[in-house]
C-alpha cells in the first residue's frame, strides 16, 4: 500500500488531501506544482526521467519543456 503522507524538513505533503504544510500551516501551491512535487516525493529519492515526469503530471496534454 503506497504511503499518502510524506515529511521532509519542516514540510508535510498529503497526497490524498492534496495539501502541503510548512510547520503545520497550509502552503498555497499551484495544482501542477503540487503534482510535480508529489511525483518526486513519492519516488522516495529514486530517479525519474523528464519524459516520465511529463507523462505522469501532464498525461496526454501537449506541453513544452
Amino acid at each position: 500500500m503506497p504511503q499518502n503522507v510524506y515529511q521532509f524538513d519542516e514540510f508535510e505533503i498529503d497526497l490524498l488531501q492534496k495539501t502541503l504544510r510548512k510547520n503545520g500551516e497550509v502552503v498555497s501551491i499551484q495544482p501542477k506544482a503540487f503534482d510535480v512535487l508529489a511525483v518526486l516525493i513519492s519516488r522516495n529519492k529514486g530517479l525519474i526521467s523528464q519524459a516520465d515526469l511529463m507523462s505522469e503530471v501532464w498525461g496526454d496534454t501537449f506541453v513544452e519543456d
